[in-house]
């Protein structure tokens, strides 16, 4: 049987015929116009979608809990992108270029489109919202001391968004990890090209470290910076981290007070609620526990370091901190003498009255105290000589009743002329800073578990040991290495866990320490710690500002 279809017949078909494509057909005719019926379509939906159509249509994912309060309105971080395409891309010009010819083309064109529909306004609406002196660089700490610094470093990013993904889940937005930092971070070539120092006017950088009290109410720890800023490339906290800035030989405490660590912790200091002096006796946490509050002399040295006049009367003691009311109590010891024994011992008679006065004005008199200059003296520059045998000693068994301001103090002048009732001195104040680093956040109640002295008065890794210290200037700080034994990632082959069973609290704690200084685990990401950058535009929030 004969096939219906050969070559030989396909052949002899289009015989003399070889121009049948140029034919129209009514098949072709309805393609081409399904195609260009579709392509005009889609671009009057495009350009009239606005009108009529829901925006939502072109949102990549659902919007976090952050930014749900107005997620139906994309205007409000899509600022400056214009949904109407028409108008975005000024369909009038845009005809009239193209018929006179002057449309761009190649990288041209496209560089013109992306102008035309960027979202460059972006982060601009997020700084509507979120200041960007607060949660960005320059961050607030380094605002608060520009009066301090001659210079603010800014390190930018390119974006908000780039780090801060939205469109990914209806849960919080969560902070950017450290994964996001090691781009720039690992990259010393790529921090220096991104590094930008805003000039500050009217600034009085400190010579020497300092104790100053910035905006918000505390002292904080201010430590002269170097001239040249330079970023170091680091792998993570653990690896490569900078030390902090007070980890130098050079950096002492600013405090002027003579006031000695290592004798508090002796044996033979008197106890306290039966037990010997240790550190939170004196460093007491306040509110949340993250910080410590200041040292007083009325809530913590008034203890031991009475001020008494004499051991006879306990409560017949000087007042601390003005020298003035020193002078004025000084001159009035005998009306106070009086007072005390009223009130005190309960002597109402004038004649008990005027024999309690007499007896005590004599043990001052065997003291060498007959004048206010010579009282005076002894309270502010020499204190009391040894004590011997003949001589009465005190209840607390110390060696003076006063033990001369100038011991602990910084006086000015030193020391008056002999017989003269010299002008009052000066105390220099006595200004411990409240926050020690300036970079960071830090909160002593999250380290509950550790004792003062894993981190205070580590031989190794402190600046100065606790009990090695004999001087205020000395810093009883730790190490960023000390640190850095606990805040970086554990090895899940390595680790192992605790035995509690039968251990006290103490132990228990003890040995949770000891675990992560061996191991690790705790978090190290450099949010924890740090606040991120900002677009380079946002030094202008810098340049500006007046000294404070």
């Amino acid at each position: 049987m004969e096939p219906l279809s050969t070559h030989k017949k396909v052949v002899e078909k289009y015989n003399g015929n070889l121009t049948y494509f140029r034919r129209g057909h009514y098949l072709r005719w309805l393609r081409l116009s399904l195609f260009l019926l579709s392509v005009i379509g889609s671009v009057a939906a495009v350009m009239t979608y606005p009108r009529w159509g829901n925006s939502s249509l072109f949102s990549t994912g659902p919007i976090s809990a952050n930014h749900a309060g107005f997620a139906t309105d994309c205007r409000q971080c899509h600022e400056g992108a214009e949904p109407d395409l028409a108008k975005k891309l000024e369909s009038p010009k845009f005809i009239e270029a193209t018929l006179h010819g002057k449309l761009p083309t190649g990288e041209k064109a496209a560089r013109w489109l992306l102008q035309k529909t960027a979202l460059s306004r972006m982060d601009q609406a997020c700084a509507k919202c979120h200041d960007p002196e607060q949660l960005h660089q320059p961050q607030a700490a380094a605002l608060a001391m520009r009066g301090l610094l001659s210079s603010l470093a800014v390190v930018h990013s390119s974006s908000c968004s780039e780090c801060h993904r939205e469109h990914i889940g209806t849960v919080r937005m969560k902070l950017p990890d450290s994964r996001t930092c090691e781009g720039c971070h690992n990259d010393a070539a790529r921090l220096q090209r991104s590094l930008t120092l805003v000039k500050l006017e009217d600034t009085t950088p400190p010579a020497a470290p300092a104790s100053l009290i910035l905006p918000d109410g505390l002292r904080h720890f201010i430590v002269p910076r170097p001239g040249e800023r330079r970023l170091a490339a680091f792998r993570s906290f653990a690896e490569g981290h900078p030390a902090f800035e007070y980890e130098s030989k050079a950096v002492k405490d600013p405090t002027v007070l003579n006031f000695n660590h290592q004798r508090h912790g002796q044996q033979d200091i008197p106890k306290i609620n039966g037990h010997s002096l240790n550190c939170t006796d004196c460093h007491k946490t306040t509110g949340d526990g993250a910080f410590f509050g200041r040292i007083t002399f009325a809530q913590h040295c008034n203890r031991c370091h009475s001020l008494q006049v004499d051991p006879e009367m306990p409560g017949l003691t000087l007042p601390h901190g003005e020298p003035a009311a020193v002078r004025a109590y000084v001159e009035a010891m005998q009306s106070n003498m009086r007072t005390y024994a009223v009130r005190k011992l309960g002597l109402n008679k004038p004649d008990e009255l005027d024999k309690f006065v007499k007896e005590r004005a004599e043990r001052l008199k065997q003291r060498g105290l007959t004048k206010v200059e010579e009282f005076e003296n002894r309270i502010f520059y020499t204190g009391d000589p040894p004590q011997t045998a003949a001589t009465p000693v005190s209840k607390l068994g110390k060696a003076v009743f006063l033990p001369a301001c100038i011991k602990c103090h910084g006086l000015t002048p030193d020391r008056p002329a002999i017989g003269t009732l010299a002008p009052l001195p000066k105390v220099t104040p006595v200004t411990p800073p409240d926050r020690w680093l300036t970079r960071g956040p830090f909160t002593h109640a999250k380290h509950t578990h550790m004792s003062c002295a894993a981190c205070h008065d580590d031989p190794k890794l402190t600046l100065t040991p606790v009990r090695a210290s004999t001087r205020t200037s000395d810093l009883l700080l730790p190490r960023q290495a000390i640190c850095a034994e606990c805040h970086h990632p554990a090895d899940p082959a390595t680790a192992k866990p605790i035995e509690t069973v039968g251990l006290k609290p103490e132990q228990v704690r003890l040995a949770l320490t000891e675990k992560q200084r061996r191991e690790g685990g705790v978090v190290s990401e450099c949010q924890t710690c740090h606040r991120f950058h900002t677009l380079e535009e946002a030094i202008e929030f810098a340049r500006p500002l007046p000294k404070q």
